[in-house]
């Protein structure tokens, strides 16, 4: 197969690329950072920007037989519309006429907060800019494959984690329980951790892109513990005590009466929402359609992340 990836270099993207690249299939990633010095010679590695309206993405996709958008900017809100909104327009301008297939990487941010249980039939709600752009780009894509040649599949996981992951909220998560000053706020059983292992998401959109059943679909990836489990997975690999519980009406009047203050402080009302979350994601339609099933569990993903954690800080140490 002829592979097209955008955001190759990225967490998610360079993975993906890598799978391909072992199969045997010709690769070419495009990717707004510097080329790497140490890439894969299997790989074709093209520097350009999808915002950018002088850049020639038709030669680039010509004889594609699958596409995977995985760019996303994931920090800086201004460029989002541009990158999520724009860039996926010029994509599709690009390919039209073509005959691939399109294997959108979305998120189940998209749905916002407003049920319990979500599936990919519950109503899109999103809340912030991100996933607001994200769902303009998914519906950019789906009305595409009603009208064009193009077929599409669009995969959205909850939080992917993973060893090399740039986001340091796990890794921030793990140094305060191993420090003792992690407390659960409210009660952790009935909590839910939604996370899904990065190793799953590569297989879940290769899977996407190779499965005919899986043709202009909308898919949820997932994995979860409660909040107790999966604390208690962290406290277990630190071999450290399990944290104190705290009523959430405290916590709030602590921060109430910290706020009329010029402090900054590390917990906040968005973290306490996060830490007792009780919305769970289904993963029943990957699973009943295309018979998918997450390979690593999410209690074995977060022993690796911790491992690698104490396995740093051992590093750091010696040096």
């Amino acid at each position: 197969m002829n592979i097209f990836i955008t955001g190759g270099t990225g967490f998610i993207g360079k993975k993906l690329a890598t799978k391909h690249a072992k199969l045997g299939h010709q690769v070419t990633i495009l990717t707004r950072q510097p080329i790497p010095p140490a890439k894969r010679p299997s790989i074709r590695y093209v520097q350009g920007n999808l915002t950018d309206k002088t850049f020639n993405l038709l030669r680039l996709l010509q004889n594609t037989d699958v596409l995977y958008h995985c760019a996303a900017e994931i920090t800086n809100t201004s460029l989002m519309h541009r990158l999520h909104v724009q860039g996926t327009k010029r994509l599709l301008e690009a390919v039209k006429g073509n005959s691939l297939h399109w294997v959108q990487l979305s998120s189940c941010g998209i749905y916002g907060n407003s049920q319990l249980v979500i599936s990919e039939e519950t109503e899109e709600a999103p809340v912030e800019i991100y996933e607001q752009t994200k769902l303009e780009s998914d519906r950019l894509v789906q009305n595409a494959s009603i009208n064009n040649k193009i077929t599409s599949t669009i995969l959205r996981p909850t939080i992917v984690f993973g060893e090399d992951m740039p986001n340091n909220s796990i890794r921030q998560l793990i140094s305060v329980i191993r420090s003792g000053f992690f407390f659960f706020p409210g009660t952790p059983e009935t909590a839910l951790a939604n996370y899904i292992y990065v190793d799953n998401v590569i297989d879940a959109l290769y899977c996407c892109a190779t499965n005919h059943k899986a043709k202009n679909q909308v898919f949820i990836i997932n994995d979860s513990l409660s909040m107790l489990q999966f604390v208690g997975t962290i406290c277990q690999t630190l071999n450290s005590p399990l944290p104190r519980r705290v009523p959430v009406s405290l916590i709030n009047s602590f921060l109430f009466l910290f706020s009329l203050f010029p402090i900054k402080l590390p917990l906040t009302p968005k973290r306490i929402l996060a830490l007792t979350d009780k919305r769970s994601f289904s993963n029943q339609k990957i699973t009943n359609l295309l018979g998918f099933s997450n390979k690593v569990e999410l209690r074995e993903g977060i022993q690796r992340m911790v491992q690698r954690f104490l396995q740093t800080l051992d590093k750091q140490k010696s040096t």
